[in-house]
């Protein structure tokens, strides 16, 4: 499943990135932040803890759908 994040929501909290446990958050060295395709296990919880709601499914799918399918 591939995730991304919505770098016109994102206010570049870090959160997403801190609460990662596979840490597939990564920051460019402008700033932004990109979810790791390799690396991601599509947990969710980066959906979850955002507090702009930037992380999203390519798919459409909402946070809680994330959840039941991990």
């Amino acid at each position: 499943m591939a995730y991304s994040i919505d770098q016109d929501k994102c206010m570049r909290c870090g959160t997403c990135e801190i609460e990662c446990p596979f840490h597939a958050v990564l920051i460019s060295n402008i700033g932004t932040f990109s979810i790791d395709p390799d690396t991601c296990k599509s947990c969710g919880i980066c959906l979850s803890v955002c507090p702009v709601d930037a992380p999203f499914r390519e798919d459409g799918k909402k946070a809680a759908d994330a959840s039941a399918e991990s």
